[in-house]
């Protein structure tokens, strides 16, 4: 097994112990402090607390199994599969897992804000050169090439290969995932759930720290975890601001579609 991929492996259950680590010692804390228990998850919720819980727990512990999956197909030609009927099943496979997360957040009362709409787009602009200056000053430094030359690993994900060499199926189907189907489940997710759920028994800095670090390793890939965990950082920050999904889904789904254009017409 070359070193970059035992070195994902090791990150991916690393990140997955570090999560359940944390929230477990938060909610000892806690229990041996003899204080309130946080607020519920979602106040007002009809889903009990536990069955979200335990079903982020499962969903995340799956979800790394599978980037480990992947992780060892990487760079061999059954990595990503140029079959448009595959990738649909395994894509409605992934999205089926994601329903439940989608049904409790979709069923909690809703929220009024008081900001406007002219705020809301100087906060998705605020956001979107935040989020770009980590990336030009790491691509300016040669990060991604140099992580590449110290560990062996693959420059380009295999996802961002068939992007640009897949066939023309294949890409529409890769780039509506990647940028209308993603973003939502992942935010919800990721933020909605996992950031969440340890921010209630712990508190927001390690919260973030923990829940980005998971976020930016599952995707498998050495040369891109560091963007994709400052990347996920910036979303615990706009998911904060805005006390919503709606401005982390908005900014990843900008962020995913310039990233999927850049891939067609400017790499190489």
């Amino acid at each position: 097994m070359p070193f970059h991929v035992q070195l994902v492996v090791t990150l991916i259950t690393g990140s997955v112990v570090f999560c359940l680590v944390l929230g477990l010692f938060g909610f000892l804390s806690y229990k041996n402090q003899q204080t309130l228990p946080p607020a519920p998850l979602f106040p007002d919720s009809k889903f009990p607390c536990i069955f979200s819980y335990v079903y982020t727990i499962c969903f995340g512990i799956i979800f790394a199994m599978g980037s480990i999956h992947s992780s060892l197909l990487q760079g061999t030609n059954s990595a990503v599969d140029d079959n448009l009927a595959t990738f649909c099943i395994n894509a409605l496979y992934q999205i089926a897992l994601y329903i439940p997360f989608l049904i409790i957040y979709m069923r909690l009362p809703s929220r009024r804000f008081s900001s406007t709409a002219g705020q809301k787009m100087l906060w998705v602009l605020g956001f979107l050169l935040l989020m770009l200056i980590p990336g030009m000053v790491l691509e300016s430094m040669k990060f991604s090439e140099w992580i590449a030359e110290q560990t062996g690993a693959p420059l380009l994900q295999d996802v961002v290969t068939t992007i640009k060499d897949g066939s023309i199926e294949i890409k529409i189907a890769m780039i509506v995932m990647a940028v209308i189907i993603a973003p939502v489940t992942e935010e919800v997710y990721f933020r909605g759930f996992v950031y969440n759920i340890l921010k209630l028994w712990t508190s927001p800095v390690p919260a973030a720290i923990a829940s980005s670090f998971f976020f930016a390793i599952v995707h498998a890939s050495l040369t891109q975890a560091v963007p994709l965990m400052l990347f996920a950082l910036i979303q615990c920050w706009a998911y904060e601001k805005a006390r919503s999904l709606w401005l982390p889904i908005v900014l990843h789904m900008i962020f995913n579609a310039t990233s999927c254009l850049a891939i067609l017409f400017l790499l190489d």
